[in-house]
């Protein structure tokens, strides 16, 4: 670290030589850092270091005769680190460059759930390839944009901009068994990803008016190794023998595959904004996106294109007025799904595949739920009522219809409405108090319609095996099902309550109360209603500029009604 710290010097001296003599003024502060942690870092320091040592902060300003220069930096460790470059050459050029490093810790899953409720776990386990080992990444962001004033034209500004993000490190990569979670298996994913994004704007003002413009474009990459895996036989997992050959499209018979594959994309995106300070009261802005993501590994592609229109104007001398609009589309590429189908080596039906044995057809075109159109409003008037008080209305309206899901019979329309209003004063000196009430109704929120539930016995004829015929297949029973699941509500209501007291300039004492009452009447079987109270005290102590000691405590009460549909045996 210390060969890196001196390395970060010897640069910014490098810089200021040019400069030296002149008018330069800078800071050089270093210190000590201790820190300690038990159990799981990732828990309390996901982004933060937690070792203890050196750090380096330097400032250095230079306001020149046609130059303004500024350097900015702080270095706490080889990954915790932060350095501004900031110049303005004779108002001409400005520039504006920030390099960050940093560490992301992740969570590794024991996978003991697997084992918490099933004794046998003859049919259901998990293997560990890496027990015991810490999963992070290091990640570096370069962010630049360097704006020019066109000499002899004051009404535009041209400006570039370019974004890099290198992220390096492991994280937990889990797969699977053939059908569902019998057999999971854990091992780490090499993470080696690069993002690059580039792109032009422009702005030009004149009469009143501002139009800007921007186009740019990001490339993601993953040149990490795709993680492998050999599959199991494929055989029933208990009795060890081939019943489902004709049902699993991968298996031992394969050899070695890959398995959390991150694709390659290309992102193209395109800006346009129009807008007047005081157009007849107005002020206006018109603005435009359009948006293309695709994955070069399969040509798929996903168009975004949007229109919005914000509008407000004052009311009186206390009041303000805010309208919002904006409609906006997403298209996504259409997917045939041809699915592999083996035959059947054991059994009354060896030589067949289970198309042949039962003529369901397995293959299908999949078409995106996130495929929709969407209308949202909001109209928001603000009063001030006096010194230190306010009150605030909000209406909030979204329409959004989706182009193959249904949320309802022959329905992929939700409508959402919100009533919001709020008020705030501060009484005395350091003490602020607000309240807040919200109340939301939604027409066909989302949910998925037949999820649950037979409500009828299907295999009324017993029978030896699944394989005879007249047995119940999995997807008879799949389509049978008539009760709907949703976790959105289709009414809720919100209050909260907070105050805050500033006790001295370097303490703040809150207490917040918040009530929620939701419920789904909509759904066919499992209608729910659920509330929640909760109370929060807080204080938050700042005795130095970078130094803040805070506690808490919430009691928070939840109740949950809803009816629950159990198969106790599917097949």
């Amino acid at each position: 670290m210390k060969g890196k710290l001196f390395a970060s010097m010897l640069a910014l001296l490098v810089v200021t030589l040019p400069v030296a003599g002149q008018t330069v003024s800078g800071e050089v502060e270093i210190a000590g850092r201790g820190a300690t942690d038990d159990g799981n870092p990732g828990r309390v320091a996901e982004y933060r270091t937690n070792t203890s040592g050196p750090e380096l902060r330097f400032s250095l300003t230079a306001p020149l005769e046609r130059l303004y220069l500024e350097i900015l930096s702080r270095a706490s460790e080889g990954n915790d680190q932060v350095h501004t470059l900031r110049f303005d050459l004779d108002r001409l050029v400005r520039s504006h460059t920030t390099y960050t490093k940093g560490v992301h810790r992740l969570e590794h899953d024991p996978l003991a759930n697997l084992r918490g409720t099933v004794k046998d776990v003859v049919a259901t386990w998990s293997t560990d390839l890496e027990p015991g080992r810490r999963y992070g990444v290091d990640w570096n962001v370069l962010e630049s944009r360097t704006d020019l004033q066109i000499p002899g034209a004051g009404w535009l500004v041209v400006s570039a901009e370019l974004r890099e993000q290198w992220r390096k490190g492991h994280q937990q990569s889990l797969a699977m068994s053939h059908c569902s979670s019998c057999h999971v298996r854990s091992q780490g994913r090499q993470v080696d990803e690069h993002v690059r994004q580039a792109g032009l704007s422009a702005r030009a003002t004149f009469g009143g008016w501002s139009v800007a413009g921007s186009t740019g474009k990001r490339d993601f990459r993953e040149r990490g190794a795709t993680p492998m895996r050999l599959y199991e036989r494929v055989e029933q997992p208990a009795l060890r023998t081939p019943l489902f050959t004709d049902r699993m499209q991968y298996g031992l018979q394969d050899g070695v595959m890959q398995y959390d594959l991150v694709p390659t994309t290309e992102k193209t995106l395109t800006k346009v904004q129009v807008s007047n300070g005081d157009l007849g009261g107005f002020a206006l802005s018109l603005s435009g996106v359009a948006s293309n993501l695709e994955n070069t590994h399969t040509g798929n592609e996903v168009d975004y294109k949007g229109v919005g229109l914000n509008l407000a104007r004052k009311v009186g001398r206390r009041g303000t007025l805010a309208l919002k609009a904006r409609t906006y589309s997403i298209d996504s590429t259409d997917f045939f799904v041809d699915t592999t189908e083996p035959k059947a080596v054991a059994g009354p039906y060896v030589g067949k595949t289970y198309r042949e044995r039962y003529g369901y057809d397995p293959d299908f075109l999949r078409q995106s739920a996130i495929d929709r159109d969407v209308v949202e409003g909001q109209a928001r008037f603000a009063y001030r009522l006096g010194a230190g008080s306010s009150f605030v209305a909000t209406y909030d309206l979204r329409s959004l219809d989706r182009d193959h899901y249904l949320v309802a019979v022959d329905e992929t329309r939700t409508l959402e409405q919100k009533l919001k209003l709020a008020y705030s004063l501060r009484p005395l000196k350091g003490l602020t108090l607000r309240a807040q009430a919200t109340y939301a109704d939604i027409d066909n929120p989302f949910m998925i319609l037949d999820a649950a539930c037979n409500p009828t016995a299907m295999q009324t004829t017993p029978v030896a095996s699944p394989l005879v015929p007249g047995s119940t297949q999995y997807y008879q029973i799949h389509d049978a099902r008539v009760a709907d699941l949703g976790s959105a509500p289709s009414q809720w209501a919100e209050v909260r309550l907070s105050g805050s007291y500033q006790v001295s300039p370097a303490a703040l004492a809150s207490v917040t109360y918040r009530w929620w009452d939701g419920k789904n009447d909509t759904q066919d079987l499992t209608d729910w209603t659920r509330d929640l109270n909760a109370v929060t005290a807080m204080l938050t102590v700042m005795p130095a500029e970078s130094v803040d000691v805070w506690g808490g405590v919430t009691y928070a009460k939840r109740k949950l009604e809803t009816h629950i549909c159990i198969p106790l045996m599917d097949g």
